[in-house]
């Protein structure tokens, strides 16, 4: 059930706001990650935010997340992920296919992707877009999801990230399983997503 929870709440990339009060936090060997999650109004499913330090450019971080073949290095489970529409440069829909272990029923989420652009900051926003796409019998349609990262420049080769979201993974999913997973999960995939960040430049990307 591991890979489930750590896919089906990381792969969304999007705005959310959500309670103040911290429930719990987890923080890696090297300090810079800190995970907690707070109470989401009207739900039994928890918000994830996280946060760490990078001494990689801001730009570089951009470019690591927006980078949908890296996304399954640091995400495992992904039958499918992919943009289905671009409306403009920074506007676009992305569909992700994610295979969830028995007894659970593939996963499907169709998200509208908002990204700007500051000197200091780039903010991505995703929220469920699920009318834009039709359904399928195959898949289980996540349909409620709010999500956000922040990437803010600390200096010409540093950045910190900030990243939450929040989702209802459809179907019966216990919400007392989900939160527990959901801290551990995060912690395991934005470590491994660190090192991707830590060990990538510029000259990598064509964009």
């Amino acid at each position: 059930m591991n890979a489930f929870f750590k896919l089906i709440t990381l792969l969304s990339f999007a705005a959310i706001s959500g309670c103040a009060t911290v429930d719990t936090r987890i923080e890696n060997s090297n300090g810079s990650l800190q995970v907690y999650l707070t109470p989401y109004l009207n739900s039994e499913f928890k918000q994830v935010n996280a946060t760490f330090t990078t001494n990689k450019s801001k730009e570089l971080v951009f470019r690591v997340l927006a980078s949908l073949e890296l996304t399954t290095q640091w995400l495992e489970e992904i039958e499918k992920i992919e943009t289905v529409t671009i409306y403009n440069n920074s506007q676009f829909l992305l569909r992700t296919l994610i295979n969830s272990p028995w007894p659970f029923k593939p996963r499907e989420l169709v998200s509208c992707v908002n990204t700007s652009f500051e000197p200091k900051v780039t903010v991505i926003e995703v929220t469920s877009c699920s009318e834009r796409w039709p359904l399928t019998d195959k898949y289980v349609r996540v349909t409620e999801v709010s999500s956000r990262w922040v990437i803010t420049a600390t200096s010409e080769s540093s950045a910190r990230v900030s990243y939450q979201t929040w989702l209802d993974p459809q179907g019966l999913v216990p919400a007392f399983f989900f939160n527990q997973q959901l801290k551990t999960s995060t912690n395991k995939s934005l470590t491994k997503l660190q090192k991707i960040i830590a060990s990538a430049t510029l000259e990598q990307f064509s964009y």
